[in-house]
């Protein structure tokens, strides 16, 4: 908020004021921090999260994730279901032949064994 807006606001606010116009001077301000805050979390969320973490969409995961020898194909990290209830619904994963440390970097029902998701 810049000064104009500030001073703006203050004077609507110090001044009597019908409760429709408080109301939507409220209304407004409630509108713009909450889209202010979905766009500040879209950008500074993007290729942030780890593998494992939480996640809402997959271009939050962070796709340079630390790769083995395997395919390529098999490294691909997902914003999916990793079996795992009490982390969230959606966690940054791998499927079937993805690299791992835990069970919680796999997707679906797979498991880490051998630090590949099986």
């Amino acid at each position: 908020m810049d000064d104009r807006q500030f001073d703006l606001l203050t004077r609507r606010l110090g001044g009597r004021m019908s409760r429709r116009g408080a109301s939507r001077i409220l209304a407004g301000g409630a509108a713009t921090l909450l889209a202010a805050g979905h766009r500040g979390t879209a950008v500074a969320n993007a290729y942030s999260i780890q593998l494992g973490e939480a996640c809402i969409r997959a271009h939050q995961c962070n796709p340079y994730a630390v790769m083995s020898s395997h395919s390529p194909y098999d490294q691909t990290i997902y914003c999916d279901y990793n079996g795992i209830p009490a982390d969230g619904e959606f966690n940054c994963c791998r499927y079937y032949g993805g690299d791992c440390a835990t069970d919680g970097e796999c997707c679906g029902y797979n498991r880490c064994l051998g630090r590949v998701c099986q």
